[in-house]
C-alpha cells in the first residue's frame, strides 16, 4: 500500500506542475515573451513552494493548536467515552 500511495503522490505532483508549466508556456507564447522565462518563473515558483511551505504549515499549527473550542460535549457521549 505504501508503494502505491508513494505512486499516487508523485503522479499528481507532476500532473500539477506540469499543468502550471503549460499555463506558463501558454501565457508566454500569447503575450510573445519567450518561453524559456516561463520556464524560469515556473521553477522560481517550485523552489519558493519548498522553502515556504513548511513555514506555512507551522503558521496554521500554531494558530489551530492555540485555538479554542467553548463547545461541551454530549452527556450521552460523555458517558460513552467513561464506559470504554
Amino acid at each position: 500500500m505504501k508503494k502505491s500511495l508513494i505512486g499516487a503522490s508523485l503522479i499528481t505532483v507532476t500532473l500539477l506542475y506540469g499543468v502550471l508549466a503549460a499555463v506558463l508556456i501558454l501565457i508566454s507564447i500569447l503575450l510573445g515573451i519567450d518561453v524559456i522565462y516561463a520556464l524560469v518563473i515556473g521553477i522560481v515558483a517550485l523552489i519558493l513552494q519548498f522553502f515556504l511551505s513548511p513555514l506555512i504549515t507551522d503558521f496554521t499549527m500554531k494558530f489551530f493548536y492555540k485555538a479554542k473550542f467553548d463547545q461541551k460535549m454530549p452527556e450521552y457521549m460523555e458517558n460513552f467515552i467513561v464506559s470504554v
